[in-house]
C-alpha cells in the first residue's frame, strides 16, 4: 500500500488535528510511529512525509534529529513537507519564491528561528526530490502555544484577547484554516525541487506588508533583572540575525547552542523556559508576535485578572 502522508508528531498540539483532519478529507495516513514498529522490509512508501517532530529548544537537537529522520524515511516517500517559522521572513530584501528564506534575511532570530534556518539548508543539501515548505504564522487553538501566554499572562495580572480578529492580526492562523490550506497544497503532485509558501489568514488580503507591516509596542515596566535577560536575548538573536546575513550561521549557532549531537536527546530533555515572577513578558516566538500587534497592548489588572 502507498499512503498518502507519513506523518511525525502527530501527538503534538498541531500534529493531533491535521492527522484527523487528513483522514476526514479521504487521504491515508500513518503515522511515524507505527511505521517504524513495522519490520523494515514491510514498510510502506508514501507520497509525503509531513514532519512536525520537535526535540526541544535547542535548535542542534532538532537538527540531528532532521538528519536521523532522512536517513529514515528518505528512501520511502516523494516529497517532504516541511512547516517553517514566519518570523525568519521578518527582515530585509524582497520575497522570491525562489530563494533561500524567500529571499529574505531575518532582523531577529530566536533559537527557534535559528533552527528553521538550519533545518531549510539542510534539506537543501539533501537527495531529497521533492520538497514543500510551508511558512506559518502563530497557530491558535485549544492546548496551542498561545492558550499557554494567555494563561502566563493571567498569572501575572495581565489580560489578553481570547480571541484576535482577522482584521486585526492576519498572523494568526486557526488550526482549521492550517488543515484547509494543506490540504489544497497535498492534493497537487509532487514538483521537482523546493517549493515555498507563506500559510495566512484567508480573511486578509495576500499581501507582504499586511503580513510585515512595522508595527511595535513598548513593552511592560521590568525590573532590572529582566531587562539584562532581555537585553542579553537580544543581544544573542541580533547575532544570529548577523549570522545569517553574512552566511555564517551555523558556526555561530554551533558556539552559542554547541555541536550537533551524535546521539538524540530525549524529547522535552530541555525545560521550557518559566516565565519570571513580577511584571509579565512574554518570551521567544510569542514576544515576537506581540511585540508586532498593536492591538494587543496587555492590560494590567492587579494580580487577581481573570480572562
Amino acid at each position: 500500500m502507498i499512503y498518502n502522508i507519513l506523518i511525525s508528531g502527530s501527538r503534538g498540539f498541531i500534529g493531533r488535528s491535521l492527522t484527523l483532519a487528513l483522514q476526514q478529507a479521504g487521504l491515508t495516513v500513518i503515522a511515524l510511529e507505527a511505521w517504524r514498529a513495522l519490520p523494515i522490509g514491510q514498510r510502506p512508501t508514501a507520497i509525503n512525509f509531513l514532519h512536525l517532530a520537535n526535540i526541544h529548544a535547542n535548535p542542534m537537537a532538532n537538527l540531528a534529529l532532521l538528519q536521523h529522520t532522512l536517513t529514515e524515511v528518505g528512501p520511502f516517500i516523494t516529497r517532504w513537507v516541511q512547516f517553517q517559522s514566519a518570523i525568519t521572513l521578518v527582515g530585509l530584501g524582497q520575497p522570491k519564491a525562489q530563494r533561500r528564506n524567500f529571499g529574505i534575511t531575518p532582523t531577529c532570530l530566536d533559537a527557534y528561528a535559528t533552527g528553521k534556518l538550519l533545518q531549510e539548508d539542510l534539506l537543501q543539501q539533501s537527495n531529497i526530490t521533492s520538497l514543500l515548505l510551508c511558512y506559518l504564522p502563530l497557530v491558535i487553538g485549544p492546548g496551542g502555544p498561545w492558550q499557554a501566554v494567555q494563561e502566563q499572562a493571567r498569572q501575572h495580572g495581565y489580560t489578553l484577547p481570547r480571541n484576535l480578529p482577522a482584521h486585526a492580526y492576519p498572523q494568526l492562523l486557526d488550526l482549521k484554516q492550517l488543515s484547509q490550506q494543506l490540504i489544497a497544497l497535498l492534493n497537487t503532485p509532487p514538483a521537482q525541487g523546493c517549493t515555498r509558501c507563506l500559510l495566512a489568514n484567508p480573511t486578509q488580503p495576500a499581501s507582504w506588508e499586511a503580513w510585515l507591516g512595522p508595527k511595535r509596542l513598548p513593552p511592560p515596566t521590568l525590573t532590572y533583572r529582566q531587562i539584562l535577560r532581555r537585553m542579553a536575548a537580544r543581544g544573542r538573536d541580533s547575532t544570529l540575525a548577523i549570522a545569517a546575513a553574512i552566511g555564517i550561521l551555523p558556526y555561530v549557532a554551533r558556539l552559542l547552542y554547541g555541536p550537533v549531537p551524535s546521539t538524540l536527546p530525549p524529547r522535552h530533555s530541555t525545560p521550557l523556559p518559566r516565565v519570571p515572577v513580577g511584571p509579565w513578558h512574554p518570551h521567544g516566538i510569542i514576544a515576537h508576535h506581540l511585540e508586532r500587534a498593536p492591538q494587543v497592548m496587555p492590560q494590567h489588572n492587579g494580580h487577581n485578572a481573570v480572562l
